[in-house]
Order: C-alpha cells, then structure tokens, then sequence
C-alpha cells in the first residue's frame, strides 16, 4: 500500500474471506469511498475481521500481520504485528494520537488468547491476555474490556457467569489489572459489542440478562404461545428454555460499580424484545451523548435509551434493514448516524444511509456500484466501516 490521499475521501470499509479455512480466499481489502461515490480498493493481508477506525490522526486499519495508521498527507505507516484474526473492538485515546486494539487469537497450545495493540505513528506495542472478552471500551486516555466465564456455584443445578471489568491501557500506556468480579444477577449476560461508549467515567453496555429454566420447563412449545410474561417482572419467555429482559449496563471505570438497568418503554412498561434484537444491536464510540444512548435493534429500529433511567424511544420512526439478513454497521457522531449494510455473498451493492438524528432528516442513501468486479462476492465479507471525522 503506497501513499493514500484521504483529502476527498468520506467512507471506508473492509473486506475479509468469511472463512479462516478457505484456501483460495487469503486477501482482504481497504475499500475507500470518495465524493462521487467511487470505489478504491487496497489489498491487504489476511483477517477474518479487519480493525478499522478513523480519527484526527487518520486512518487506522489492522490485519492479523500488520498495523497500518495512514495520516492526513496520506502516509502510510506500516508496523509489524502479528496477531490474532479477529477484531474485537479499537478505538483512538482521547488525545487522538494513538489507537487501542482488541484482536481475538481463540484456543492456543497454552491456552485462551487475546492481543491488546497500542499504536501510534512511530510504534506498536503489542501485549497478551489469557481471556476472551466481549466489550471494549477507551474512557479518556485508558481503555478497558468486559467479559464472563460460566461456571457452576455450590449447590447449584445450572452455570451462572461470572463478569470481569479489566483495564488493559491506563494514561496511555500498558497497566492490566482486574477492576471486578462479580457473578450475574441470573445465569447469564448477553453483551452487544464488541465496542461501546464511555463518558469518561461510566462505560454503557447493552445487555440482554438471561435466566435459563428447569429441565422440566424446556418442552419445546408451540410459537403461538410466547411471549410469556408478568406485568410486574421484566423478564420474558419469547422460546422454550429460558427467558430473559433487555438492559443498559453502567460500568465505573474507577471503582467497578455494576447498575443494571431494565429498558423500559415511554409509558413505564417493560421494554420486551428478543435476545437477537440486543445481541445484534449496532452502536460504539460515538453513540453516548447528553445521558443518551443511541442505538439501533437487530431488526433496524434507532432507539434512544437514557443511561440514568433506562426509558428508551424509536427516534423520528427511522429504520434500517435488519442486522440478522444484513451485515450492518453504523457510525454516531452527535449530530448524525452513518449506517452501511450489505447483504453477504450477494452481488447486491453495497448501501450507505446518513441520517440527521436531531429532525430524522435523510442526509443521503447512495449505493457502492462496480465494487464487485474487484473484490469477489463470493468469498468476501464486509467486516468493518468508517466515517471521515471531519464531514
């Protein structure tokens, strides 16, 4: 990858193979989207989900060999690092001058492995952590992730997680230690992820908590009969087995407070939705601001959720398509959201909606024509998105 002008540039995403077993897709791809909506693409070296963030420092795109940071005068700054394959969440530090990376290796000869990154334009700083992980998070200059470990208390019938806050980056340099641990209010916690907001102090999560039922209670069931629930109880049984409620999690970072909020609809009640519809929940970095978070559903719906009471709207009715058909991603910024979707191993364009999330205003939907005579369908799926900072 030679000089990289970034000047008239507005998107970006990647392409990577769908699979790390296929022998005959090895190649990804930095796909940049200019002011007409033309397409340039870059080749890059294998991953199975490419890093790729943009910032005021540039542009920052990560493959399992190599770290990339291309500035503003379109240098491209190449470091070697070798790592696992699949992104789990970056961000820039709030300084703007370094990126933080999460990067999932799986199962190794020595166990579990994950690789935090620190780079910035003279260096990357690569560190080792023997857990998975499903949320990362920057608060300021330090960053930080979040996951769970089933495992069976005394005396109990079922695996109940056990939940960890651990700080990787502190004042932009490498301090790992644990923050919390504390076991689920159920059996189980579902994060959305892999990358969520932070107001400098509290990280928000969305989070779907489930309550696995007896054996008995795991008849199959007839469809017609869910959802089941009580007025006065959050959770609901929308399939045979367990039943679950939809949440906002808030972290402090400082002390590793854990408030677990039920959503709640506009009139008070319970806000009842699917497991999928929080699982597959598109939002990151930008998508807090003024106590809000914003987000949009598995099934396409932007919500607004305040983090303090957990009361959560559809903003101005907007709706994009589903998350469960449709690899999607989507970009906050305070004043609008950018949302890309693809359906996978179709020859369909890619499409690129911008909404004003203040009046609900269309921006633009344009789609990505002519992409596919230089990247195969096929055997590429789109994995990661960027917005220019500066539009």
């Amino acid at each position: 990858m030679g000089r990289v002008s970034l000047d008239k540039i507005l998107f970006a995403f990647v392409a990577n193979p769908w699979s790390s077993d296929s022998p005959f897709a090895r190649d990804s791809y930095l796909v940049l989207i200019d002011e007409e909506f033309k397409a340039t693409v870059f080749q890059t070296d294998f991953s199975e989900a490419s890093h790729l963030v943009w910032g005021k420092a540039g542009m920052y795109l990560a493959d399992s060999s190599n770290d990339y940071l291309i500035d503003h005068d379109g240098r491209v700054h190449v470091k070697k690092a070798k790592k696992g394959t699949i992104a789990n969440g970056a961000a820039f530090l709030a300084h703007g001058t370094a990126v933080v990376s999460v990067t999932n290796e799986g199962f190794t000869d020595s166990g579990y492995r994950q690789h935090v990154a620190l780079l910035n334009s003279e260096s990357t700083d690569l560190r080792t952590i023997g857990k998975y992980t499903d949320v990362f998070s920057v608060c300021g200059n330090s960053a930080y992730v979040l996951g769970g470990e089933l495992s069976k208390l005394q005396d109990e019938e079922i695996e109940r997680e056990r939940i960890f806050l651990q700080q990787v980056v502190k004042d932009s340099v490498f301090e790992y230690r644990e923050i919390r641990r504390v076991s689920a209010d159920l059996h189980e916690v579902i994060y959305a992820g892999p990358t969520a907001p932070c107001d400098g102090r509290n990280i928000f999560v969305l989070a779907d908590q489930v309550e696995y039922l007896p054996e008995e209670k795991k008849r199959l069931g007839d469809p017609g009969e869910f959802p089941q629930f009580q007025k006065d109880s959050p959770l609901t049984q929308f399939e045979p087995g367990s039943h679950s409620y939809a949440s906002i999690e808030r972290w402090n970072v400082q002390t590793g407070q854990r408030d677990v909020i039920p959503l709640r609809s506009d009139d008070g009640e319970f806000f009842r939705v699917a497991s999928d519809e929080i699982s597959n929940a598109s939002y990151g970095v930008g998508s807090y601001f003024d106590g809000k978070l914003r987000w949009i559903s598995g099934g396409g719906i932007l919500y607004s959720t305040d983090v303090a009471t957990g009361v959560t709207s559809p903003i101005h009715g907007i709706k994009f398509p589903n998350a469960f058909e449709n690899n999607r991603y989507a970009i906050f910024s305070q004043e609008r959201v950018d949302v890309l979707t693809h359906a996978p191993y179709s020859e369909e364009p890619v499409e690129i909606f911008s909404y004003d999330i203040a009046s609900g205003h269309l921006l633009s939907h344009r789609k990505v024509d002519g992409l596919w005579g230089d990247i195969d369908y096929r055997t590429q799926i789109i994995r990661g998105f960027a917005v220019n900072p500066t539009t």
